[in-house]
C-alpha cells in the first residue's frame, strides 16, 4: 500500500481562509483557531491532499500544523494567495464567506481553476453571480437557505449544516461562577456584534460581563476584557465560570460559534430577536430570545440565570456532534467527485444498458482472455480474488475454471451486473464507497481503469484492499479522440511512482494491452520502472 505523500490519484482540497482567525499557537506557528470546520477540513486529509491557503501580515510561507493535520500556505497579497492556489491546482476549493475583498476575490475566481467551487455560510446582502458560480452552498440554519432559494439558487446545492463545539473540550466543570455573563468576541463599540446592547444591561441588572477579544473603553467596570483571545480549553473554563451566554449581534451573524460551545458547557443563553442564526439555534438547543434593547436583554438574562437548563443533553439528542460539518462536507464532496474522477461517457445509466442486454455478447468478448494472462502472474492454486469492475463476472467464472480452489468475487456498481453476475458479487461504487471491507490476496482490474478521468484515485483506493498483488491491464498508448467510452491514455511511465513487480505489452484483437503488477505488500515505499 502507498504512503500517505505518493497517493499518486489523491485529490486536492484547498480551503481559502481569512487571516483574522490566526489565533491558535503550536510552537512558532499561529493556525486557526480549533473549530468544527477545522475539525472537518483536519480529518479530510485522510482522504484528499489538504492545505488552507491564508493571508499573511509578514512573509509568504507554509508550515504544517500536527495537532490539526493541515498543511498551511501563507502569502502576503491576495495575488499570491491566486497565485499559490492556482499552482495546487485544486479539485475542490472551498471558500468561507468572509476571505479578503470580495470584490477583488471575484474579479479572479476564474483564474483558480479549481474543478468543483464549495461556498461556506453565504452571506445575505452581498449574493451576486460571483455566489452563483458556486457547486454548492453550505449555510447554518434554515432562513439562509430560504434567502438563497428566493434569489434563485438551486436548493438541491444548499445544504443546511449548524455549528457545532468539540465536547470534550466545552463541557461543565466543577469551578466558581465569577460571572455574570459571558459574550466572546472579537469587536468594538457600535460593531455589528453590538456588545453595547450586553454592557447596558448588564448595568441594568447591576451583573458583571467577561468579554473576552473585546476591544472597549475601560470606563465600564463592570466589563472584564481580556487582552487576547483564549484558547478552546480557556474558553471552557470562562464559560462554567459564567452563569450565563449573552449575544447581542444581528443579522449579519451567520453562524455563531459560541452558542453550541456555551450550550456544551450547559450554562443558559440569551440571544437577540433580529439575528437569524442566533435565533435558530437557541429555538434547538434551549434558551431565550430578547428584543435588541438593553431592558428586555436585561429582563431575560434574569429569567436565563433562574433557569435550569440541559443545554449539553440537548447538543446530542440533536446529533450536533463535532463531527457534523465534517460529515457533511465528506458527502457533499463525494457527491461531486463523479464529475471529477468520472467519464460523463461511463454514466451508470450508460452501464445499466449494456448489462441488461446482449450477454451472450459479453460471454464470449475478447477481454475475457485477458483473465488467462492474469493468471501467469497468480502462482497460487488456493487464494481469494477479487475483479473490480467484473460486469458480470465472466472472467472471474474462466479462472475459476482453470482455478478451482480460488475462490472470487466480482465487485461493480451496475444493478444489472449484480442481477446477473455469475460468481459471488459486490455492488459498489468504487468512485464513491468506501472499499475497506473488502480484502483479498489479489486484486485485479481488467480493462476498467481508462474510463477515469483520474484513473489513480481508483487505483489508490484499490491497492489498500490487496494482501499481495494488484494485476491490472490498461489499454497501451491508445488514440482515444474518437473512442466512446475511454477517458485516459496510458504508458509504461503512467504507473511510475508504484510498486512495480513486472510490465507486459502485447498486441491483442484490439491493439496492445499493458498489463501492470503491483506489489502491494511493500508498504510505503515507491519503486520506479
Amino acid at each position: 500500500m502507498l504512503g500517505k505523500t505518493n497517493l499518486k490519484g489523491r485529490l486536492k482540497f484547498v480551503f481559502l481562509w481569512h487571516w483574522q482567525k490566526r489565533l491558535t499557537r503550536e510552537k512558532n506557528a499561529v493556525f486557526a483557531v480549533p473549530d468544527s470546520l477545522i475539525n472537518a477540513i483536519g480529518k479530510l486529509s485522510s482522504e484528499y491532499s489538504v492545505k488552507i491557503v491564508a493571508l499573511s501580515k509578514k512573509r509568504n510561507y507554509n508550515v504544517y500544523s500536527p495537532e490539526q493535520n493541515i498543511d498551511y500556505v501563507f502569502r502576503v497579497s491576495l495575488k499570491r494567495i491566486i497565485t499559490a492556489t492556482t499552482q495546487i491546482d485544486p479539485d475542490f476549493l472551498l471558500i468561507s464567506h468572509h476571505p479578503y475583498p470580495y470584490e477583488e476575490l471575484q474579479k479572479n475566481l476564474d483564474s483558480l481553476r479549481a474543478k468543483k467551487f464549495i461556498y461556506y455560510s453565504a452571506p445575505i446582502k452581498e449574493l451576486n453571480e460571483y455566489h452563483r458560480k458556486m457547486d454548492c452552498h453550505i449555510v447554518h440554519h434554515e432562513y439562509q437557505k430560504e434567502i438563497l432559494k428566493k434569489k434563485g439558487f438551486n436548493p438541491e446545492k444548499i445544504f443546511i449544516v449548524p455549528k457545532t463545539a468539540d465536547m470534550k473540550t466545552f463541557k461543565p466543570l466543577a469551578v466558581g461562577k465569577e460571572w455574570d455573563c459571558i459574550y466572546p468576541m472579537r469587536g468594538t463599540i457600535g460593531y455589528w456584534k453590538r456588545p453595547e446592547l450586553a454592557i447596558k444591561a448588564c448595568k441594568i441588572n447591576n451583573m458583571s460581563i467577561i468579554m473576552p477579544g473585546a476591544k472597549i473603553p475601560s470606563e465600564y467596570h463592570w466589563v472584564t476584557t481580556l487582552n487576547e483571545w483564549k484558547t478552546p480549553e480557556e474558553l471552557s473554563v470562562l464559560y462554567n465560570q459564567s452563569k450565563c451566554l449573552v449575544i447581542t449581534s444581528n443579522e449579519s451573524e451567520m453562524g455563531p460559534r459560541v452558542i453550541p460551545e456555551a450550550a456544551a458547557c450547559n450554562i443558559p443563553i440569551v440571544c437577540c430577536s433580529d439575528s437569524p442564526a442566533c435565533v435558530s439555534h437557541v429555538k434547538k438547543i434551549g434558551g431565550f430570545i430578547a428584543e435588541p434593547d438593553p431592558e428586555d436583554i436585561a429582563e431575560k438574562i434574569k429569567l436565563a440565570i433562574q433557569e435550569k437548563v440541559n443545554t449539553r443533553q440537548r447538543l446530542i439528542e440533536l446529533g450536533f456532534d463535532y463531527d457534523l460539518i465534517y460529515r457533511a462536507l465528506s458527502g457533499i464532496i463525494k457527491n461531486l467527485v463523479e464529475t471529477i474522477v468520472g467519464s460523463k461517457k461511463n454514466l451508470r445509466q450508460h452501464w445499466e444498458e449494456k448489462y441488461k442486454t446482449n450477454l451472450e455478447k459479453w460471454k464470449k468478448d475478447w477481454r475475457l482472455i485477458l483473465y488467462e494472462w492474469v493468471l501467469e502472474d497468480i502462482m497460487d492454486d488456493k487464494c481469494s480474488i477479487i475483479d473490480i469492475g467484473s460486469g458480470p463476472g465472466y472472467g472471474l467464472e474462466r479462472i475459476k475454471k482453470i482455478r478451482p480452489n480460488v475462490e472470487v468475487c466480482g465487485v461493480d456498481f451496475s444493478t444489472e451486473a449484480a442481477k446477473k453476475s455469475v460468481v459471488p458479487f459486490v455492488q459498489k461504487d468504487i468512485i464513491k464507497d468506501s472499499l475497506s471491507s473488502l480484502s483479498a490476496d489479489y486484486v485485479l482490474c481488467i480493462e476498467t481503469l481508462e474510463h477515469f478521468k483520474n484513473p489513480y484515485y481508483v487505483l489508490d483506493k484499490i491497492i489498500p484492499i490487496a494482501k499481495k498483488k494488484v494485476i491490472l491491464t490498461v489499454p497501451y498508448k491508445e488514440n482515444i479522440s474518437n473512442h466512446t467510452e475511454h477517458a485516459s491514455v496510458f504508458s509504461k511511465k503512467s504507473f511510475r511512482e508504484y510498486n512495480i513487480e513486472n510490465i507486459k505489452i502485447e498486441r491483442r484483437s484490439k491493439g496492445k494491452i499493458m498489463k501492470v503488477v503491483i506489489n502491494a505488500s511493500k508498504k510505503g515505499t515507491t519503486k520506479y520502472y
